[in-house]
């Protein structure tokens, strides 16, 4: 592979290689974020094949078990649990991390610092890192997926089909604001290279279990509007989980059912099955900076899809979502009521 500049790249594609090449006949773990989602798994795949390509010798590795609709994406790249993580020199690169906690604490003990942070929650993530590209992108898998095209690295069939992965998801199916022609020429790319758009509609959105299901309409009886129904909030407890014969992972993608409905501004999810709270928030609106909101209680995100985790339950927490909701709105002057 040429490792010279070509003209069509940028200085973060250009730091990328110098980073990537330094890396080659090294150990590396390549990590994602607990609950990992298709944009996680996606560049944890893609990145790890693009550097056992040029001679290193990497892994992904994992705190949370893989997610069962997203296990096929994975193909033969080498996985290694975090629990069987040996005492060797590993070189750590995060992806799609916007905080290094998000990391799980097995891993942010096992490794606190961290060479790469590879993200594109550009609002909320600090930097925490020896290196950081962190960009303002639809995904972390199109910058991954810009990165390779511009340094000209080798895409290999599951890579191209990884990174198609986590843009699709990461954008709503190509329906979220941010969602530009741009983002379209890359999935164009990556199809071109083999990435199949039918088998992520196929395992992700139409592979749903029946305990899934059955949580879902758990959740969906559970929708409370607020603020004159600008706002919709749905919850889960461990119970609902364990009588619905569900999981963790079922519940992913439940948030957008409370944005969805007609004339709700703000959609939020509580879930407390886990021995603490995680809230997580959605809107159409940037106005609302859901953003903004999340990081009064520790948490971030994007502007418009941001979460946080607070210990409480929900039932002793709801009031003060209420109240600080309230004081959000007034702040920003956003109508409510």
């Amino acid at each position: 592979m040429n490792e010279s500049k070509s003209i069509f790249e940028t200085d973060t594609s250009i730091k990328f290689k110098k980073l990537i090449f330094s890396l080659r006949g090294k150990k590396v773990l390549v990590i994602g974020h607990v609950r990992q989602d298709g944009d996680c798994i996606g560049a944890q795949v893609a990145l790890c094949r693009c550097l056992n390509a040029i001679g290193a010798h990497a892994q992904i590795t994992y705190d949370d078990p893989i997610p069962r609709v997203l296990k096929p994406f994975v193909g033969d790249t080498p996985t290694l649990s975090v629990g069987d993580i040996p005492n060797d020199a590993f070189v750590p690169i995060t992806v799609d991390c916007a905080e290094a906690f998000r990391c799980g604490k097995t891993i942010s003990q096992r490794f606190p610092t961290i060479f790469l942070n590879i993200d594109h929650h550009h609002l909320s993530n600090p930097g925490y890192a020896v290196h950081n590209l962190v960009e303002n992108e639809a995904a972390t898998c199109a910058m991954l997926a810009k990165y390779f095209f511009e340094g000209g690295f080798p895409i290999d069939k599951i890579s191209a089909q990884a990174l198609l992965l986590g843009i699709a998801m990461d954008t709503g199916r190509f329906l979220y604001p941010a969602t530009t022609a741009d983002t379209f020429s890359l999935a164009a790319k990556l199809v071109r290279l083999g990435a199949n758009p039918a088998m992520i509609d196929n395992l992700v959105f139409n592979n749903d279990s029946i305990g899934r299901i059955r949580l879902l309409q758990r959740f969906l009886s559970s929708l409370q509007m607020e603020f004159n129904s600008n706002v919709c909030i749905g919850r889960l407890s461990s119970r609902d989980y364990k009588e619905a014969g569900a999981i963790r992972e079922d519940s992913e993608g439940f948030v957008t059912y409370t944005r969805s409905i007609q004339g709700v501004k703000v959609g939020v999810f509580l879930d407390d099955s886990l021995g603490f709270l995680k809230a997580s928030l959605r809107t159409d609106n940037p106005a609302y900076k859901v953003n903004d909101f999340a990081k009064q209680f520790g948490g971030g995100g994007h502007i418009c899809a941001a979460a946080f985790n607070i210990q409480q339950d929900i039932d002793s927490f709801y009031p003060t979502l209420i109240e600080k909701l309230a004081e959000h709105f007034k702040q920003h002057n956003l109508p409510v009521s």
